[in-house]
C-alpha cells in the first residue's frame, strides 16, 4: 500500500481535482481517501462533514461515511478536545481503518501548507503520523511566488525529506513555464511530477451544485440546473442601476437578490442569466 498527502500553497490550488484525476487513472486499484482537517464544512441534520470528502465518497463509491474521514473542522474545538498525542493517535487509527486492503490512500491536506499547525494537523505532521510521502500542489497567478515557496521548502525546512514531488497547477502559459520558470526549480533538484494548464471549464460552477451545497429547494427551471456560472452579481439596487453595471451584462452569471425585488428578477430573465 502506498499513501500520499497532498499539500498546497494556497486555497483552491487544485488538490481535490488532482486527487480525483489520479483516482480515475487508478480506477482498477483499491483507493482510500481521508481529509483529517475538514474545512469545506457541510451541516445537515446535526451531522458535519467535509464537502470534498463527500464528493470523493460519492464519485468513487467509497465504503466510508464522509463524516468519518475527518478528525475535526474547527481550531477552537480541536484545541479544546485534543492534545498533540491524541490527534496523532486519532489520525493513525483512521488511517489504519481506511488503508485496510487498499492499494493507494490519498490524504488531502489543509488549504495552505501551514493550515492546521496549531492543532497538529498540518500536511507534513499528518505525513509523519501516517508514514506518507507528500505531493505539493502549487498554484498561483504569479509563478515567481511558487518558485520562492519551493526554494524555502528546499533550503529552510526539513519538509523536503518527505516531499516526493511537485505538481504545478493552473499555468497560464506552458511555453513560458518551460522556458523561464522550470529551469529555476531544476537548479535545486525539485522533482516536477506534472505541469497542468489552466482550464477555465474547471473553474465554473452550476446552479445544481449551488443548490446542493445550500440544501436549497428548486422552485422552477430544473432544465437549466446544469448551466455554467462564471460571474456572480448581487442585486441590491434598482433594476435600472443594475442594468448599467457591466457585470450585470456579462454572460453566464448568477444573480443574488431578495424575493421581493421583482424588478431585478424580471431584468435578469431578460438578460443572459444562468
Amino acid at each position: 500500500m502506498k499513501s500520499f498527502v497532498f499539500a498546497s500553497n494556497r486555497k483552491n490550488a487544485g488538490k481535490t481535482t488532482v486527487i480525483m484525476g489520479l483516482a480515475r487513472v487508478l480506477s482498477d486499484k483499491r483507493i482510500g481517501y481521508m481529509k483529517p482537517f475538514g474545512e469545506r464544512v457541510v451541516y445537515k441534520k446535526k451531522r458535519l462533514w467535509d464537502y470534498d470528502a463527500a464528493a470523493m465518497t460519492r464519485v468513487f463509491k467509497l465504503d466510508e461515511n464522509p463524516e468519518d474521514l475527518s478528525i475535526g473542522f474547527d481550531h477552537s474545538k480541536l484545541l479544546y478536545m485534543y492534545d498533540a498525542e491524541t490527534v496523532k493517535e486519532k489520525v493513525k487509527d483512521n488511517f489504519a481503518r481506511i488503508s485496510d486492503k487498499k492499494d493507494y490512500v490519498f490524504i488531502e491536506g489543509g488549504k495552505t501548507l501551514y493550515h492546521g499547525c496549531s492543532v497538529y494537523l498540518d500536511s507534513f505532521s499528518v505525513a509523519d503520523y501516517t508514514g506518507s510521502k507528500v505531493v505539493y500542489v502549487a498554484s498561483s497567478v504569479d509563478e515567481y511566488s511558487i518558485i520562492d515557496e519551493l526554494y524555502h521548502i528546499k533550503n529552510n525546512t526539513k519538509a523536503d525529506e518527505k516531499l516526493v514531488g511537485v505538481i504545478i497547477n493552473k499555468v497560464e502559459s506552458m511555453e513560458n513555464w518551460r522556458d523561464v520558470y522550470q529551469p529555476l526549480l531544476e537548479r535545486i533538484d525539485v522533482n516536477i511530477l506534472g505541469v497542468l494548464p489552466r482550464k477555465k471549464e474547471l473553474e465554473v460552477t452550476t446552479p445544481a451544485l449551488i443548490a446542493e451545497q445550500l440544501f436549497a429547494k428548486v422552485i422552477s427551471g430544473e432544465e437549466w440546473l446544469s448551466n455554467e456560472i462564471e460571474n456572480i452579481f448581487i442585486g441590491a439596487m434598482s433594476a435600472s442601476a443594475a442594468i448599467k453595471n457591466p457585470l450585470f451584462n456579462k454572460k453566464n452569471k448568477l444573480i443574488i437578490t431578495s424575493g421581493d425585488r421583482t424588478d431585478i428578477i424580471l431584468a435578469s430573465i431578460e438578460h443572459d442569466t444562468s
